[in-house]
């Protein structure tokens, strides 16, 4: 068994804007951004930005996962999101180390004539 993280950058995002879901063995992440929702609803000719650091749009992403993969827990902190999952490799799917021996000297067949 290992323990495997993916960590995502969202910066700017809460816990309740972000949606974590797995389907059919695909990971999937959505931010749902609630500052793009009220600048929609604010009036833009009246406000006008001269910088914005990190603009904040929603977005989509998705990973494939193997079906061995299970997604303990996620954790948000400072604009990272840390997913913690599990991979369990069956014991007969597991590489074998072969050793290889050491003979003494070769021998030496010799042809008769």
């Amino acid at each position: 068994k290992e323990n495997l993280e993916l960590t995502v950058a969202v910066p700017g995002y809460k816990q309740h804007e972000l949606d974590i879901s797995v389907l059919n063995n695909k990971l999937i992440i959505i931010g749902k951004s609630e500052t793009e929702k009220e600048e929609s609803n604010h009036d833009s000719k009246t406000e006008k930005w001269l910088h914005k650091g990190i603009e904040k749009k929603g977005f989509s992403m998705s990973f494939d996962l193997d079906h061995r993969i299970r997604i303990q827990n996620a954790n948000l902190a400072d604009g990272l999101l840390t997913l913690t999952f599990s991979y369990e490799i069956p014991e007969e799917q597991k590489p074998q180390k072969i050793a290889i021996g050491q003979n003494s000297k070769p021998e030496v067949i010799e042809h008769k004539k």
